[in-house]
């Protein structure tokens, strides 16, 4: 965690309910603090209202408000993940262990944080995909000549609309992942901070980034079965501001804190999507620029069927009216946006995009549907 970040987050279970939101503090009662330059690698910070505890691992802060939930889901892989690249002190697996956070359910999934999506994801977002084929392949001349990247894409379309990126001072992207829109858009912004639920996602976009707690030049390319190869990763941009874990439905932020926000295609994966909508409109200052994209590739394996926005008509319209009932006018809109991701040499999956730009209303009432 940047140290700076400190001064940015609020408790989750906090925010939007004191005003001033309640101070964030280094706490090293139970985790000896260790630092790196202007990192925080290890350690935990405390709410000084609830007194609610958040630990930092391999430089990743963990700022969900039910952290035994979270960790007993997740608790093998974020140890795994994080011991690949940095350590983890005796004294942080124990602070986890007498909390109970190594109890792992049974039906606990890490499927974001799995090496082969975050290899999909680091290769959609920070690699070429024309260029990771054999020219004979029959898709290699359409990706060449016709698919341009999607998060260069979205980036464009904030671009051209003049009103959407004036020089604000913070940007969050929600869903951020591996950080391949913030690591476009942050060029534009004085800070970005990107969350995710994904621990592996998170980590890997600090190590692209912030090259903490160990830089990340290559990534693993999968061709096909359990064949790969190394790829070169080059070092982005820079960018100020951080990544950390978060829930998309209590961000850990106070309110009007962000002139810009954008979540690409994670409507479809939030549990409660009108939720997700609420905090972004109450993070998100009057005036605020949003972009919302979506390809409505609704699974009940993450939202139940009861929780999917559409209509009679369609998705595309349901959601238009749930934006504008929570106060969200609509800038510009693309309806069908290529993204494709690729999983080897013989898997690729194609969405069709529907991109929304708004702005956040002046005046509005909160609609939390």
């Amino acid at each position: 965690m940047q140290l700076s970040t400190l001064k940015a987050v609020v408790c989750p279970r906090c925010a939007g309910t004191a005003e001033p939101s309640p101070a964030l503090s280094i706490d090293a009662t139970d985790v000896e603090p260790q630092y790196a330059k202007e990192e925080l690698v290890e350690g935990i910070i405390t709410c000084s209202l609830c007194e609610q505890q958040y630990p930092i691992i391999a430089g990743v802060l963990v700022i969900v408000p039910s952290l035994a939930s979270y960790f007993r889901s997740n608790y093998s892989s974020i140890i795994a993940q994080a011991c690949a690249c940095s350590t983890v002190s005796d004294g942080m697996i124990d602070y986890l262990i007498r909390r109970g956070f190594h109890t792992g359910r049974s039906d606990a999934r890490d499927y974001y944080s799995s090496p082969r999506k975050v290899s999909t994801y680091i290769n959609g977002g920070y690699d070429n995909l024309a260029g990771v084929m054999d020219s004979s392949d029959s898709l290699s001349n359409w990706f060449s000549t016709e698919y341009r990247c999607f998060y260069d894409e979205m980036l464009t379309m904030c671009l051209d609309s003049k009103a959407s990126l004036p020089n604000h001072l913070f940007a969050l992207d929600v869903g951020c992942y591996v950080g391949s829109f913030c690591s476009r858009i942050g060029r534009s912004m004085q800070h970005i901070y990107g969350v995710d639920m994904a621990f592996g996602g998170v980590l890997a976009a600090r190590r692209i980034h912030f090259e903490t707690p160990a830089p990340l030049k290559e990534y693993e390319l999968f061709i096909d079965g359990s064949r790969s190869c190394k790829r070169s990763l080059s070092t982005p941009l820079p960018i100020s501001g951080d990544f950390v874990v978060a829930d998309a439905r209590a961000l850990p932020f106070r309110s009007g804190f962000f002139g810009f926000i954008s979540s690409l295609n994670l409507l479809e994966l939030v549990k409660h999507p009108r939720e997700y909508l609420s905090e972004i409109r109450r993070v998100g200052e009057n005036g605020a620029s949003v972009l919302i994209t979506t390809p409505y590739y609704w699974e009940e394996e993450e939202v139940a069927v009861e929780e999917w926005i559409e209509n009679k008509l369609s998705s595309a319209d349901a959601v238009r009216e749930l934006l504008c009932s929570h106060g969200m006018d609509i800038i510009s809109e693309k309806l069908h946006v290529p993204w494709v991701l690729r999983y080897n040499s013989r898997a690729y999956m194609t969405f069709l995009v529907h991109a929304l730009l708004l702005c956040l209303a002046h005046e509005t009432t909160r609609n939390d549907l």
